[in-house]
């Protein structure tokens, strides 16, 4: 899963039409009133919930990869290993058209 938090810096002038200045790539999580303390946890608070991270979701998460792990560190195999005869056949034909 990956998402991306932007940051719009917006002006509203006075007939209260709103004009977009930026967008920044990494806003700044700093809090300088309540103001500020309020809106950015009520959008990590929201952020978090749709993305549907919870602390369940993350313990089962944790479980499915220890358990993972114990099964490599027993058989000292990786089922991400195993190539599927749609990839090697996908191979196959990347080879011969990069001959051609």
């Amino acid at each position: 899963m990956c998402f991306q938090i932007l940051g719009f810096d917006v002006m509203i002038d006075e007939t209260y039409k709103p004009w977009l200045l930026e967008v920044n790539q990494s806003p700044s999580f700093t809090t300088d009133t309540p103001l500020d303390l309020k809106i950015k946890k009520n959008l990590m608070a929201d952020t978090l919930r749709m993305l549907g991270l919870t602390s369940k979701r993350k313990q089962k998460y944790m479980q499915a990869k220890k358990a993972e792990q114990q099964k490599r560190m027993l058989t000292g195999f990786n089922p991400k290993w195993r190539v599927t005869n749609e990839e090697k056949e996908a191979a196959r034909e990347k080879k011969i058209q990069a001959k051609d």
